[in-house]
């Protein structure tokens, strides 16, 4: 559902620009020329923020070895800095002892 209103988004604020600059020379001779030139202005930026979060998203939701990796990655990290601070580290256990190992 946030995916889909990012969409949204995303299509309406190019639709704005579009039409705002298609009718540029209607406005631009007008007292709120800078007014809309800065809008397109913000609009632009906007467009370029929602573009990249919606390539984070689509990565994150179209590649499944994504996320299992991740979390392979971070898990074997914990795995690891538990075998450090643990007494044994053959088989860590928690909670990890008081004092802590000198390395």
């Amino acid at each position: 559902q946030k995916y889909q209103r990012r969409l949204r988004a995303l299509r309406d604020l190019q639709k704005l620009v579009e039409e705002m600059q298609s009718s540029e020379s209607h406005w631009k001779s007008l007292p709120f020329a800078s007014r809309n030139k800065e809008l397109i202005k913000r609009w632009k930026q906007q467009i370029k923020k929602l573009t990249r979060s919606k390539a984070c998203a689509d990565a994150g939701l179209l590649d499944d070895n994504l996320m299992r990796r991740a979390l392979l990655f971070y898990t074997s990290v914990a795995e690891f800095l538990l075998r450090i601070l643990s007494d044994n580290p053959l088989n860590p256990s928690l909670p990890l002892p008081a004092d802590t190992p000198q390395l």
